[in-house]
């Protein structure tokens, strides 16, 4: 008779283990995947954290993590990722009870953008069946990749040719806001420049010195609409970052920066419109809305921005520099009118080795970048 219920009993507890483990497995189960840093530029690595944390009693000795990362962050060292179009990554954790799990990934920003993952999945194999469990999480974290800055000293030389004459005809301003030392007071300075507790200190009037800043700005056209070319997106992303080196080298020549183009954000979806700056904070400002730039959104044409560009040109302290691959018979008739409004345009134009060329009016400066 005991024989009998030995198999019963069996049964039995297989039953209520069964059940039990179904109805608590995923209580006070937690998991949270970040990025250590928020913001980071093309080519650099950073840290991507997973922490699984079982508050329970009851351990998990299987427990499979599943989340999506785009595929231009490239994961070091995981032979449990699959890439497509996106990168699958696969994690195996065992939990005991009351146990969190840190684990660390190294990580490489190949390519600027804006990045996110906002879900993961939880997987669980049932202990005495063939089924699993599901457990489904919110995840907010992102990564905003900057554009890497091109070789400094070429395109300072265009933005300073850019300037060229156009800063020498404008007159300069001291800044006020700026202070680079004291010395001691000459005739011809005014009173308000007078440093009195400096002069008080010293028994002679002293006065402040500043720095100097040109009346002028520079004006940054940036089409991000697909030319008819070859490896167009390769274009596109040259074209960004020579918009952000640009913008750099002139705020580096204390030059206020502005950037209009038929480009995307990826968060709010309008085009990007900068106003001008010459802070340090300014040109961080600028790498974060070229990150966040989605040439998947598409954008109007570029000679729509010209355009808008030809109705606002009355101003004679802005220089206007395009950069566009585009050689289009629209885009350059646009060109043409806006360089005779403003007396004046600077084209870059990025293209591939070996493009055919084109004859551009002699009233646009037209320089070609090799990519």
């Amino acid at each position: 008779m005991l024989i009998i219920w030995i198999p019963v009993g069996i049964l039995l507890l297989y039953v209520a283990l069964h059940s039990f483990y179904l109805a608590v497995w995923d209580k006070k189960l937690s998991a949270s995947i970040y990025f250590t840093k928020r913001t980071v530029t093309e080519g650099d690595e950073l840290t991507l954290v997973e922490e699984v944390a079982n508050a329970k009693r009851i351990p998990l000795p299987v427990l499979i993590m599943e989340y999506k990362l785009n595929r231009n962050i490239r994961m070091h060292g995981n032979e449990n990722a699959s890439v497509t179009d996106r990168t699958n990554v696969i994690e195996y954790f065992s939990l005991g009870p009351r146990e969190k799990v840190l684990r660390e990934h190294r990580l490489t920003a190949e390519k600027r953008g804006y990045y996110r993952i906002d879900s993961s999945d939880i997987e669980v194999p049932e202990l005495f069946s063939g089924k699993r469990g599901y457990m489904h999480l919110v995840q907010d974290t992102d990564l905003i990749v900057f554009p890497r800055m091109l070789s400094f000293d070429y395109f300072q030389g265009i933005s300073e040719r850019l300037l060229g004459e156009s800063l020498a005809r404008h007159r300069m301003y001291e800044d006020v806001f700026s202070f680079r030392g004291i010395r001691e007071y000459a005739p011809t300075d005014p009173m308000s420049s007078i440093n009195w507790k400096a002069s008080a200190r010293t028994g002679d009037f002293m006065v402040n010195l500043r720095d100097f800043t040109y009346g002028q700005e520079i004006e940054i056209l940036l089409n991000l609409a697909c030319p008819g070319a070859r490896n167009p997106e390769r274009l596109l992303e040259y074209a960004i970052r020579i918009a952000y080196t640009i913008a750099g080298s002139c705020i580096d020549h204390k030059v206020p920066v502005s950037i209009v183009s038929n480009g995307r954000d990826a968060i709010t979806g309008r085009e990007l419109a900068i106003h001008a700056g010459s802070s340090t904070d300014h040109i961080r400002s600028v790498g974060m809305s070229l990150a966040r730039l989605d040439l998947g959104l598409g954008g109007r044409a570029f000679a729509d921005i010209l355009r808008a560009g030809k109705r606002i040109a009355g101003r004679e302290n802005v220089s206007t520099l395009m950069i566009c691959s585009d050689r289009g018979d629209e885009v350059i008739r646009g060109a043409l009118e806006l360089a005779r409004k403003k007396d004046g345009l600077y084209w870059l134009c990025p293209l591939e080795k070996d493009t055919e060329e084109k004859a551009i009016p002699t009233e646009i400066t037209f320089q070609v970048i090799e990519i």
